[in-house]
């Protein structure tokens, strides 16, 4: 039960924990692919108080002397950007983006991250740089949060505990119906594009959808296109005439398979915009660049109305006049989900690359122009429902994370009492 009759007082973190900040050990490989996870700002996204439990890298015994250690702490990302916040149970390191705040007592470690969450906008306003904002040290030590007794923050911490628990159980329920409908997608996908596979487990070679088996033929994909380009990135933009919008890598939508706008302006001379303009109707394939999550090979549409050009990171393809560039968007976005094109993917330092010559010499099932229409018809049908209820979904986990970020912050500035 809630004390009542008193305010709650507001106490600096530097009287009620210890700060600890992170560091990044050298890139020596005898530091690195360990044991240990290495936390950064990243993989505190979207946590907002939980455990954390996903990290990209890990270090050795050794590189964590280029690192710090913490445990049973929050980490606090105070760079780039300001304000994830996650609680680590077990021994972690991490990054100069982070800040562990280690509790004096282990009992406060939820409540300390419920009212760092609650306070994500004050975090974010005490910011400083130039290169990027920046929490200092200092400014963390003498950030104040409310302080009530300790049998109230027992109290609140059960509250948000049992509360939010709730709300999470209905957000993973929602990931789960996303995931099952991004499977019905590609599933789709696949059958419609004869890249699914027979009873037997072997690649099918056309689609089910209805054509005859004598309607398909095994292509390269160079056999289909007209031109193949490499994009430009031109020089900063100057205000002139020569200003032009550069697609992105970043700017591909890899749900819908498109892009439809490019807010990166550059100048691009007349001769690059005749040679590397684009189109609408335009496939666009990430060349270089990928991650682990996402490796090179994605491919969108270009569907913009106005004029622009890609950057240097992506290949243009541009379809003849007997192939259509739906179904081919959808046939190379088969490929890419069920992992064909990833064999022609190739690591240099630091940077994947699309092995091109390959990649445009993969035969593909296709049948003749008319089949072609009528399938990407069908599968624009098909995946515009499965959106739309994506989209649907986006909006409820939206409206749940603004109802879990709410419930905290009424709580923990009493707003909200906690019932007895």
């Amino acid at each position: 039960m809630m004390t009542t009759g008193s305010i709650t007082p507001f106490v600096p973190l530097k009287f009620i924990a210890e700060i600890v900040s992170g560091g990044t050990p050298k890139p020596d490989p005898n530091n690195w692919d360990g044991d240990i996870p290495f936390i950064t700002p990243p993989d505190l996204n979207g946590l907002d108080g939980d455990v954390v439990s996903q990290w990209e890298r890990t270090l050795t015994e050794t590189g964590t002397s280029g690192s710090s250690i913490t445990k049973d702490a929050v980490l606090l990302s105070c760079r780039a950007p300001i304000g994830h916040v996650g609680v680590v149970t077990s021994e972690m390191a991490f990054n100069q983006g982070c800040k562990a705040i280690v509790p004096q007592h282990a009992e406060d470690l939820a409540y300390v991250a419920y009212c760092l969450v609650a306070s994500r906008r004050a975090l974010q306003a005490l910011g400083r740089g130039t290169t990027f904002m920046e929490i200092s040290t200092t400014q963390l030590s003498n950030f104040s949060i409310p302080w009530p007794v300790c049998a109230d923050r027992r109290a609140i911490t059960r509250y948000l505990d049992r509360e939010t628990s709730e709300i999470d159980a209905m957000h993973a329920k929602l990931n789960e119906l996303e995931r099952t409908l991004l499977k019905r997608r590609r599933a789709v996908i696949l059958e419609a594009t004869g890249q699914g596979c027979t009873e037997e487990g072997k690649p099918a070679t056309r689609s089910s959808f209805g054509a005859s088996e004598n309607e398909w033929q095994m292509m390269p994909l160079k056999f289909a296109v007209d031109s193949v380009q490499t994009g430009i990135w031109g020089q900063e933009e100057n205000g002139g005439s020569d200003d032009l919008p550069c697609v992105r890598v970043a700017d591909f939508d890899r749900l819908h398979n498109r892009v439809t706008e490019a807010p990166t302006i550059r100048r691009i001379e007349y001769k690059d915009r005749v040679r590397c303009g684009l189109q609408k109707g335009d496939l666009l394939v990430e060349k270089s660049g990928g991650t682990g999550k996402n490796p090179v090979g994605a491919v969108v549409a270009y569907i913009g109305d106005s004029p622009a050009v890609c950057s240097n990171f992506i290949l243009r393809l541009r379809c003849r006049n007997n192939q259509h560039p739906r179904f081919w968007l959808y046939v190379l976005h088969g490929s890419y989900i069920a992992g064909r094109t990833w064999n022609y993917v190739r690591q240099t330092t630091g940077i994947q690359n699309l092995d091109v010559n390959g990649f445009m010499s993969m035969k593909h099932p296709v049948p003749n122009f008319h089949e072609q229409r009528r399938i990407a018809d069908h599968l624009d049908e098909v995946t515009g429902r499965i959106d739309a209820m994506h989209t649907k979904i986006d909006e409820l986990k939206a409206l749940l994370v603004e109802r879990r970020a709410a419930l905290i912050t009424d709580v923990v500035t009493g707003r909200k009492k906690v019932p007895a």
